[in-house]
């Protein structure tokens, strides 16, 4: 629930046990991002490269989709089509 979330964000820097469980899921959602990334790149299905970037690059883009502008619209909606191309581009594997 993105309100719950930006005020847990907000109080980030007074709380020890919020901070700590940011962390740990942050930890948590890179390893599946890296998990997801070398797989793909075993398999010849996203680019092979630096996988710590990509995943960064990944969960940071990732983690911005839960925006309310994105909230309700339909799949073939032009701003869906374009950040689905960003993120495409970002995984296709290079010739």
């Amino acid at each position: 629930y993105a309100p719950v979330f930006r005020l847990a964000l907000a109080r980030l820097p007074e709380s020890r046990a919020i901070r700590s469980t940011y962390r740990e899921h942050e930890r948590e959602a890179f390893a599946i991002y890296r998990r997801f990334l070398e797989l793909g790149a075993a398999a010849g299905r996203v680019a092979t490269g630096d996988v710590t970037t990509q995943s960064m690059v990944l969960m940071v883009l990732t983690q911005g989709l839960n925006n309310p502008n994105l909230f309700r619209r339909r799949a073939d909606d032009p701003v869906l089509r374009s950040l689905a191309g960003t993120l495409h581009a970002l995984l296709l594997p290079r010739s």
